[in-house]
């Protein structure tokens, strides 16, 4: 019965037991890939030291620009078509 209370009182009391069972295996997994963290944890700094630079040079260079669309209302209107041609006109039909 104290256990239910308790319960209530404290929604996310297990919490901190996973969070805590959590951190400790994957510090154990950091602990065992050394190698693989620092090339991984190396490869993050580098490309983000490079879209800095990329992004900061666009800046200066005024390379980074905005496209907008025009755009219109629609209204109703009239459709008006016209085709003009010159030369000779001839059908395709011909029957003897």
């Amino acid at each position: 019965m104290n256990e239910q209370k308790s319960a209530r009182k404290r929604p996310f009391a297990g919490q901190k037991d996973r969070l805590g069972r959590a951190s400790a295996r994957l510090g154990g997994w950091v602990k065992k890939h050394r190698r693989i963290c620092v090339l991984i944890l190396a490869v993050l700094v580098a490309a983000g030291i490079f879209g800095w630079g990329r992004l900061r040079a666009a800046r200066q260079t005024g390379g980074i620009s905005y496209s907008f669309i025009r755009t219109t209302i629609l209204q109703k209107g009239s459709l008006e078509n016209s085709v003009s041609a010159t030369g000779t006109v001839a059908s395709n039909n011909v029957s003897m």
